[in-house]
């Protein structure tokens, strides 16, 4: 489909739609769809703590039109206790392009046992998600940490990724789909942070994955009830089914060299919903992931027959397409009227 087709396409509210239909064994029991990792939030230390408001203040933002690396956003929670405090923040502020402030608490009463307190949220600059997404209502920040969107190039794609810079020097990096972009990553943040702290050093023995998320299809509707009971008696998972406050049933595995039902060092949660999404979160490794994903594979299908609901059919809904608002920003706008 070439470029024209697209455009047609879009104007009439078409799109594909996907015909292909779950596999299925010579027996009648689907195949399960493959493990899919969406995201993995790993932790890791530099070898010194970072001064997050001088450091805050002197990153350099890149225009988001630019297309280079580099930091495209910053974000840091200020608490100030004077009206100095807070004219310097503006004016900080000020000389970037593209800068606000969310105040979150503001208290000037000269007479009470408070008489001055400031706290505010900074954003300098712009990614992805502020164009393409509809939040509306603006999200919180933490303290002693200050949060930097990187434009990454990886195989000649530019990629935003997620950094979290706490003040005693331990960095959080979460949203990542691939191990192999956590090299780019810190070497750009490396680049970044060396020309204020020139000896600063990347300490890769303590990364850690401290959680993933993870998800597959079963292939066919589930009796919740009855797979809440196998799990429970005949499996001895610890398990929780309550329809009334949650849609689906919640598991915990503990895992200690081989998949386990006793209490040991890891532990992994799995939900099991209606439709056959089952969804697989822990703070393991990625091979943990897939020996929890083979096991409950292997359940669902001996019990297929025991637990597979007949009732429920996949209703066709006709495709509708949302369109995206877009948000169109001008940088100079003498230069585009002439």
């Amino acid at each position: 489909m070439d470029l024209n087709d697209e455009w047609e396409m879009f104007l009439k509210d078409m799109g594909q739609v996907d015909q292909t239909k779950t596999a299925v064994l010579s027996d009648g029991i689907p195949v399960s769809s493959p493990l899919y990792v969406s995201t993995n939030t790993v932790i890791s230390f530099l070898n010194q703590p970072i001064d997050l408001k001088t450091v805050f203040w002197q990153i350099p933002v890149i225009p988001y039109n630019s297309p280079s690396i580099g930091v495209i956003k910053k974000q840091m929670k200020f608490n100030s206790l004077t009206p100095e405090e807070v004219s310097e923040i503006d004016s900080n502020v000020s000389t970037y392009d593209y800068g606000h402030c969310n105040i979150i608490q503001h208290i000037d009463n000269p007479k009470g046992i408070i008489k001055y307190k400031d706290v505010r949220k900074v954003t300098i600059g712009i990614s992805k998600k502020d164009i393409i997404s509809y939040r509306i209502k603006p999200k919180g920040a933490f303290y002693n940490c200050f949060v930097m969107i990187l434009r990454v190039q990886i195989e000649g794609l530019y990629k935003e990724f997620h950094v979290k810079i706490f003040n005693t020097g331990k960095i959080e990096i979460p949203g990542i789909q691939c191990y192999d972009h956590l090299t780019y990553i810190i070497e750009l943040l490396l680049s970044v942070l060396r020309k204020y702290h020139p000896n600063l050093l990347y300490n890769k023995s303590c990364e850690e994955t401290v959680l993933i998320n993870s998800n597959f299809n079963c292939g066919y509707f589930i009796n919740r009830a009855e797979l809440y009971q196998l799990l429970k008696y005949k499996y001895h998972i610890s398990a929780v089914y309550d329809p009334c406050s949650y849609p689906g049933i919640q598991c915990k595995i503990y895992y200690k060299d081989g998949v386990k039902t006793t209490v040991e060092q890891i532990t992994v949660s799995f939900m099991i919903f209606r439709t056959g999404s089952i969804l697989i979160v822990g703070k393991c490794t990625q091979e943990v992931i897939h020996d929890i994903y083979d096991y409950l594979t292997t359940i669902l299908s001996d019990e297929y027959s025991n637990v597979v609901d007949h009732n429920c059919v996949h209703s066709k809904k006709e495709p509708h397409c949302r369109k995206i608002k877009r948000n169109i920003l001008i940088n100079d706008l003498k230069q585009c009227i002439t």
